[in-house]
């Protein structure tokens, strides 16, 4: 039996394999087809299983991943596509005998075990058992099968409506918001990434300088915002708008750092975010407003009636 963590993590674990025959079902896929393109190069076979719980999974992920099916023998793709049954385990099998679960979805986050933990166990007869259970529910439906993308069609209409209701119903959120002076320069970039990696270290998760998206860092405050928040992040003036996940928070006696990691399938220089640009950046930070410059979040009502 073994427990994986932030020390050692679910995406370590999976690719120490090789050869072997793989079945993954998650709850939630988002961030991982560069993973999933590595883990069917090196083994024998992968399948995954995945559904549309509270739709949470976004149908062009999904058609990503099913794309992936179309061009590769080895790898097979299901969803459930019913809402109310959709699965919500978290589940990675490798034959014939590991049996690796606990709260970690494949997802970019999940793999790193961040927030997650999971538990091996290597017993062929649980193993065979969830098998079984996996190839006995028949509301699964493979990518390849014709049907598969006429219910992924009807998804997307129904994840696009239903996002809009959302948006509509709930126009009172608040949108967590950083607001920066000057960029990070590349010595300064090397410093945070040195700082982060000695924190690092007690738990075994090293920052790839390839990984990272962005720095941030303001005077020490570790109460503002949490680890693995999606902020809205924009220059003091008003430029360079964009959202970011804060996917590492650390302070030194003096500040506090913030970086964003890199995901999978995003193309940063477009940069494309919504609500005209969230309103040209708070309409260039808002210069009649003097307080904007030390808010930390701004309403989504706000911006719609801007």
């Amino acid at each position: 039996m073994k427990i994986l963590d932030k020390k050692h993590t679910l995406k370590k674990q999976l690719s120490s394999y090789a050869d072997a025959n793989i079945v993954i079902v998650s709850a939630f896929v988002s961030g991982i087809l560069d993973h999933l393109k590595k883990l069917i190069k090196k083994n024998t076979h992968v399948s995954l299983y995945t559904g549309v719980l509270n739709g949470f999974n976004n149908p062009k992920e999904l058609e990503d991943i099913a794309n992936l099916a179309k061009k590769n023998k080895k790898f097979d793709f299901y969803v459930n596509f019913n809402k109310k049954t959709s699965t919500h385990w978290k589940l990675y099998l490798i034959a014939p005998s590991t049996v690796i679960s606990g709260s970690a979805n494949y997802t970019n986050i999940g793999l790193e075990t961040i927030r997650d933990t999971m538990i091996l166990v290597k017993k062929q007869e649980i193993h065979e058992q969830y098998i079984r259970k996996i190839l006995a529910d028949k509301k699964f439906c493979n990518s390849k099968e014709s049907a598969f993308w006429s219910k992924l069609k009807t998804y997307d209409m129904n994840h696009k409506e239903s996002y809009a209701q959302d948006v509509a119903n709930e126009v009172n959120v608040e949108i967590p918001l950083f607001v920066w002076n000057d960029l990070v320069t590349k010595e300064e970039q090397t410093e945070i990434l040195d700082k982060a990696n000695k924190c690092n270290n007690d738990i075994g998760l090293i920052i790839n300088k390839k990984q990272v998206r962005d720095y941030f860092y303001m005077p020490r405050n570790e109460t503002l915002y949490k680890e693995g928040e999606r902020v809205f992040c924009v220059r003091r003036d008003g430029r360079y708008p964009s959202f970011h996940y804060f996917d590492r928070i650390f302070s030194d006696k003096d500040s506090t750092y913030m970086i964003s990691l890199k995901r999978s399938n995003h193309n940063y220089g477009r940069n494309p975010i919504t609500v005209k640009d969230m309103v040209q950046a708070l309409k260039k930070m808002n210069k009649r407003d003097k307080k904007t410059f030390s808010r930390t979040s701004v309403s989504l009502n706000e911006l719609l009636n801007a």
